[in-house]
């Protein structure tokens, strides 16, 4: 894993912690408190816990997926929680979101014809010092 990968996974974890009704946010006290077995209640208790954990992680994963930030994620989640959230409200946050991959295709697109159009004056032969893909984004440095 990258360190970016991993830095990512932080970050996811907290936000599940941030999102998690669980009565400690110190997982050490958590973790110890679920390993310990109890009555068949406690444990059925423990086992719905841990299934809304993974649920949890699982929206966390695929909204990560459709590129919600970890920001907007969180949002989405208090708005499962908040009295008076609607699913209008969420179709708003995810209409947001196609405005926001909406442009940065426009922008993806925009440099692809850069890169198209300074491909096109490059014959691909001759000495580094004539590239002219080279000289253009030296110019454009400057």
């Amino acid at each position: 894993m990258t360190v970016r990968g991993f830095d990512h996974l932080v970050e996811s974890a907290k936000l599940f912690v941030a999102c998690t009704p669980y009565p400690s946010t110190d997982l050490y006290s958590w973790h110890g408190r679920y390993e310990h077995g109890g009555s068949g209640s406690a444990r059925r208790s423990k086992r719905r816990d841990h299934d809304d954990a993974v649920k949890r992680l699982q929206f966390i994963k695929h909204a990560q997926e459709l590129g919600f930030s970890l920001k907007e994620i969180k949002e989405l989640l208090s708005l499962r929680v908040r009295r008076g959230s609607s699913c209008a409200d969420v179709r708003k946050k995810a209409e947001t979101k196609i405005a926001d991959v909406d442009e940065k295709i426009r922008h993806l697109q925009e440099i692809r014809a850069a890169l198209v159009e300074l491909t096109n004056t490059c014959s691909g032969r001759g000495p580094i010092d004539s590239c002219t893909i080279l000289q253009s984004l030296n110019k454009a440095s400057l």
